[in-house]
């Protein structure tokens, strides 16, 4: 196998890094947003974007030579989802919605003259 260039080999190998990266960071934005459809969301535009790499770079998924434009997008999403601020209070909201489902599991055997 021929090498393209360093550069080439770099980006490739950054691409190749932020695949499973990027696939985990939809799934996982998509859980935060929208629960259980989000994360058939998340999975979703995993495989649609599995789909525009593969068919922008000649049907390969490694492609020897890697477009600029490219690589600068994955790059650029998976930076943005990265730094995503509702990902790091996902443990806060799960406690949250923990919390206000226990609650209303114990007010709804209470009878129905109490409002809380």
């Amino acid at each position: 196998m021929v090498s393209a260039g360093l550069g080439s080999d770099i980006r490739i190998t950054a691409v190749a890094a932020m695949t499973p990266f990027l696939a985990g960071m939809l799934v996982l934005l998509g859980y935060v947003w929208l629960g259980g459809f989000g994360v058939l969301l998340g999975i979703g535009a995993a495989v649609a974007w599995a789909v525009w790499w593969f068919r922008r770079n000649d049907r390969k998924f490694f492609p020897r030579d890697v477009d600029n434009r490219a690589s600068a997008r994955c790059s650029s999403v998976a930076a943005g989802a990265y730094s995503n601020p509702d990902i790091y209070s996902l443990t806060d909201s799960v406690a949250e919605r923990d919390t206000y489902a226990g609650a209303r599991a114990r007010t709804s055997s209470e009878p129905h003259g109490n409002p809380i």
